[in-house]
Parts: C-alpha cells; sequence; structure tokens
C-alpha cells in the first residue's frame, strides 16, 4: 500500500507579555553569613510593603489618617506643653512623633537615632525609616543602608549597636517592634497585603489600556504557515512595539496556522461584563484593608454608599480611638520616655478646640 502523503497541520499559540504572578514577597527570614537577618526572601520585604504605601490610595489614606490621629492635639513633657526641637534639623517632638507613627502604621515597628554629646547626654533624637535598617539575631545590632535591594555582596553598610539608657555610646539606635518572638516586626495589615496588591495592579491595567493601542484583549491569527522559533520571536517584538507598547493593558495572543487562504484575522476577546468585576473587586479589596485596620471609610473622609452622620462618626472615632490610636499614644509615649527619661503624653485628636482627657502610659 503506497503511503499517502499528507500536509501536517500545526497550530502554534504564543501570548504576549504574559500575565505574571504577582511577587507579593513573603516575610521569611533568613540567615545571613554578613551577621544580619535577611528582612524577606530576597531582603527587600520592607521596600515591598513601602511600595504598597506608595502606590495604593486605600491604604496610603488608612495610614496617613491614623497618623493625624495619634499625633493628636498637643504633645505634653512633665505635663508641659513643648514642641521642641529634638534635633540639629529642626525637627519637632511632634515631627518625630508623626515619622515613628507612620513606621509603626506600615512596618509594627520604629526607629530611632540617638546620638549623645561629649557628656554623655541625650543631644539628638533622628528619625530612620525601619526599611533602611536589617537586624542581627538578637536585635543587639543593626545595620544602616539607603539601599537594600541591590545583592548584599555590593551593599555598603553601617553597624550600630542597640540603644541603651545607661550607655555611653555617641551613636546606637533604638527600635521597638510590635513582637518579641521574631526578628522583625510584622505589619497588622500583614494579612490584606494581596487586597492592597490588587488594588495596585487593578489601577496599573487600567492605566496602561489607556496608554495603549489595544485597550482591550485580542486574538490574532496569522495563517499563512508556522513560522521558526526565530521569525516567531520577531514578528511578536514588532507588534509589541509598534501596538502594545511596554505597559500592555490587555493581552495579545498570535495564532500562527497552515491555512485559511494564508491571511490574518484580528478578533476580541471581550470579557462580559468587565467594569462591573472590577468594580466590585476593587471595592472587596478596599473593604478587606479597612477590616485589616479595624478601620470604617468615613474616618479618613472616604464616603460610603450609605452616608454616614456625625453621630455615627463620633461613635466610630470613639472606638478607634480607643483600640487603635491610643494604643499607638502609648507606645511612641513609653519608647520616647525610655529614650529620654521624661514622661511624654498626647493630648488626643479632636475636632473641636476644647481639650480631652490626656494619654497617659
Amino acid at each position: 500500500m503506497d503511503k499517502e502523503t499528507k500536509t501536517e497541520k500545526k497550530i502554534l499559540f504564543r501570548a504576549i507579555d504574559p500575565v505574571l504572578e504577582c511577587n507579593i514577597v513573603q516575610p521569611i527570614e533568613e540567615d545571613s553569613k554578613k551577621g544580619f537577618i535577611c528582612w524577606g526572601i530576597n531582603n527587600d520585604y520592607p521596600q515591598y510593603i513601602n511600595s504598597l504605601y506608595k502606590n495604593v490610595a486605600t491604604l496610603k489614606s488608612i495610614i496617613e489618617g491614623t497618623v493625624d490621629y495619634v499625633v493628636g492635639d498637643e504633645v505634653h513633657i512633665d505635663d508641659m506643653v513643648f514642641d521642641i526641637q529634638v534635633n540639629d534639623r529642626g525637627v519637632t517632638l511632634e515631627d518625630l512623633i508623626r515619622d515613628i507613627s507612620r513606621d509603626y502604621l506600615k512596618y509594627g515597628g520604629f526607629a530611632i537615632n540617638v546620638v549623645r554629646n561629649n557628656m554623655g547626654n541625650i543631644g539628638g533624637m533622628y528619625f530612620i525609616p525601619l526599611e533602611r535598617l536589617r537586624f542581627n539575631k538578637d536585635r543587639s545590632e543593626f545595620y544602616y543602608s539607603r539601599d537594600w535591594e541591590k545583592s548584599i555582596g555590593r551593599v555598603k553598610y553601617t553597624v550600630y549597636p542597640k540603644f541603651d539608657p545607661q550607655g555611653k555610646d555617641a551613636n546606637s539606635i533604638f527600635v521597638y517592634t510590635n513582637n518579641s518572638t521574631d526578628v522583625y516586626p510584622s505589619p497588622k495589615w500583614e494579612a490584606s497585603t494581596k487586597s492592597a496588591e490588587i488594588e495596585r495592579q487593578v489601577n496599573n491595567y487600567h492605566l496602561n489600556s489607556i496608554i495603549n493601542g489595544f485597550a482591550a484583549s485580542y486574538l490574532i491569527n496569522m495563517n499563512n504557515g508556522i513560522p521558526s522559533q526565530e521569525q516567531a520571536d520577531e514578528i511578536e517584538e514588532n507588534i509589541i512595539e509598534k501596538f502594545s507598547g511596554s505597559g500592555n493593558g490587555g493581552r495579545i495572543v498570535i495564532n500562527f496556522a497552515n491555512d485559511k487562504e494564508h491571511s490574518a484575522e484580528l478578533s476580541t476577546l471581550e470579557t462580559e461584563d468587565a467594569g462591573e468585576k472590577y468594580k466590585s473587586l476593587v471595592e472587596r479589596t478596599k473593604n478587606e484593608l479597612f477590616t485589616a485596620f479595624r478601620a470604617t471609610p468615613n474616618l479618613f473622609g472616604l464616603p460610603t454608599a450609605t452616608g454616614f452622620s456625625n453621630e455615627e462618626y463620633m461613635e466610630a472615632f470613639k472606638l478607634y480611638n480607643r483600640t487603635v490610636v491610643r494604643p499607638i499614644q502609648k507606645i511612641v509615649s513609653r519608647s520616647l520616655k525610655t529614650i529620654t527619661g521624661k514622661e511624654i503624653t498626647i493630648t488626643p485628636f479632636t475636632l473641636e478646640d476644647k481639650k480631652e482627657e490626656k494619654v497617659e502610659e
């Protein structure tokens, strides 16, 4: 029997700019030969958290609003109202409280560089962004660098000792963390980091959809034969460069085939009710972020569908003040007392000019 010659038909699917799994870094600690413990798989977990803070509007609104509540109306030192400068850069005590409160809300901890003068007395307190520090295992030494995102072997850092109230170190670092068992702190909203990442990615998608020529997803059928790998790569690169751009808001799929009269077709891959799905997704992620902070949107000037009366706001604020704000104020006051030896209290935030009870230890 004669062999029947058949034309082998192939279909080759290739995706341009495939959706990659979000690189949500987990706070895994790894031993390092340098003496410090890596903070995250790639030693960049706090940098990742900080990027979410900078790029996710809901998260930043909650943190900044809570910082305003924590700073309160006035700062008292030994029962006297002061707004003194805490270092030679003109930073006031209120400024310092604002900075360390923000870091506590972002990371679950904060750091202060304590400088002593020639007499051994406290000569200045300087806020240090916590993402610039790495700790050794027992938190007796701290490693400071402005750029931990380089490979560890290339990072230049300075080692500082832990602050000791009875010590005489010219430079030391006071660090507060919200746990006593792990080396590094963890954000109170850690369970909702994926929600923050989703909100960021949805915004990026919509932005890229507007910028790029292909706002939706498309299937391009190339029906004039199967090209070589090199040719296929060249075709993809040309299409990306001409039509989609580097930040493709919708995916483009190219299909190489052998038939259909050597023609190419362009088909739109529509997503049913995409707008409503994205809207529902964003609302869900926002709710999860507020839940993680034990807060409500109206506390930060964000309206809800049902509205919010003044009475409801005050009741919500009282609860949030007692369960979230006051505990942070106490942490800040105790930490500053450890450094300065003075009683530091914060008058709670009020909408009116009247003074309420002080937040004490």
